[in-house]
């Protein structure tokens, strides 16, 4: 946690697109911290993604609050229905 204050781990829902609507998403309001955080998050976004009905995807994101950024966090992508991004 180089510059890194905290690290935080939020899950996100993806929902399908309509023909009036573009994709939603919002968090789900699961987060995890500490040092196993990260995969906390991913098995339970996994689990999540086992019954979710078709079309739905969930997230997870690594929000960073650093020194400098006024408490506003980094957020970056790391898992995605079954994909890891960055962990």
């Amino acid at each position: 946690m180089n510059g890194v204050s905290k690290e935080e781990f939020h899950i996100y829902k993806h929902l399908p697109p309509t023909t009036q609507t573009p994709r939603l998403w919002g968090a789900t309001g699961k987060w995890f911290d500490g040092p196993e955080g990260a995969k906390i998050a991913i098995s339970t976004a996994a689990l999540l993604q086992t019954s979710a009905p078709q079309g739905v995807e969930y997230s997870v994101q690594r929000y960073e609050y650093g020194i400098h950024r006024k408490n506003r966090p980094s957020k970056t992508m790391i898992w995605r229905n079954g994909r890891l991004f960055d962990a």
